[in-house]
Parts: structure tokens; sequence; C-alpha cells
């Protein structure tokens, strides 16, 4: 039985089986490290205020028909989630809300536009019962089938506040310093060659 156990190919056998399970076993905590990345990330009081604003819309803007109200909601509640503030699912259902409230509101495209975000967020997402009609259902479903074959698409950047100022590019700024470098150097060439006059020929009698 020893010298079974010191064979070299018995114990070449046991080291690879032994390597096999510490490999898996890394691989499946790295997964499981990946996956949790999201939730811990997630801001639990960004959620708690996005999802007060959410239920508002839909509980009591939406059954007062008052869609802009609704809108206004959802897009303070998207801000308020940012980009990693809220856990997918959360994040995805708030722009699913914002697009079905657009759309109901008469801003169709704008609608279709927060439906692909949702569903580039989460593509297992499904409309909400709570104001689900043949018109949403028919763009939902079209927004899918379009999320399905191609890439997410992204948040809309947040636009420019006035004071910021518009970035100059190095291109331009280097071909306006040359500009003005030539015209301080021929400035005075053409006063000097303006001053020069050639001598005047005096008439002959």
């Amino acid at each position: 039985m020893l010298a079974f156990a010191e064979d070299p190919k018995v114990q070449s056998f046991f080291l690879v089986a032994n390597m096999r399970r510490i490999f898996v076993a890394i691989a499946a905590l790295v997964t499981l490290g990946l996956a949790a990345a999201p939730a811990l990330a997630a801001d639990p009081r960004a959620e708690k205020e996005a999802q007060a604003l959410q239920k508002k819309a839909i509980e009591e803007d939406y059954l007062n028909v008052d869609y802009a109200a609704a809108v206004k909601n959802l897009k303070a509640a998207a801000q308020r989630c940012g980009s990693d503030g809220c856990r997918p699912p959360i994040r995805a259902a708030i722009l699913r809300d914002l697009g079905a409230m657009q759309i109901l509101g008469g801003t169709v495209d704008e609608g279709k536009l927060s439906f692909a975000q949702s569903l580039g967020v989460d593509g297992s997402l499904d409309l909400d019962p709570a104001y689900k009609n043949a018109q949403l259902a028919a763009l939902w479903s079209e927004a899918k089938k379009s999320a399905s074959a191609a890439p997410s698409i992204p948040a809309a950047p947040v636009a420019a506040t006035p004071n910021q100022q518009p970035q100059i590019r190095r291109p331009q700024l280097a071909t306006s310093l040359t500009r003005l470098r030539a015209r301080r150097w021929s400035a005075p060439l053409l006063r000097s060659t303006r001053s020069i006059q050639a001598p005047k020929c005096s008439s002959t009698s």
C-alpha cells in the first residue's frame, strides 16, 4: 500500500486532482463575487428615495392622469439612482415606468428610448400590469426584439450647465497661436517696407 502511494504516477494523479478542485473553488468564488458586486455597490438610501419617487409617480400621478408630474418624478428617481446607486432591477423598472409615462403623455420617441435603456439594464423585465395597455404592450415588445439584436443603450448624458465653459481643442489653439506670431513678425516688416520709397526721377527740361 505504501509503495503504491509512493508511486510517482499516483502522486501526480492526486496532485492534478487537487489542483483541479482548487481551481474550481476559486472560479466559483470569483463568480459569486462578480454577481454580488452590483448589489454591494448600490446605495440603500438612494434606492429608498428613488423607489419612493417611483411609487408616487405610478400610484398618485398616473392615477390622477397627470403624466407630466409622473415623468418628472420618474426622471428624478432615475437621476437619484445614477449609474450604480441602485440595483439593476430597480433602475430598469424606473426607466421602464418613465418610458410608459412618456408614451402615455404623448412623447412616444422619448418613451421608446427609455424602454430601450430599461431593457439594456435588465432584459428580463416585463411591463407593470398597473398601466399596461395595447399600445404600451406593442411598443414594449418591439423594444424587446430590438434589445435582443442590438447592444444596450446607455443612459443619456447629463446636459452641461450654463456655467461650464466650452472646451477649446488643442489643434485650434495651436493654429491661433501660430497665426498670431506670424502677424507679430509680419507687421514690423510691412512697416519697414512701406518706409522705403523709391527715389523720384526729376523731369528733364
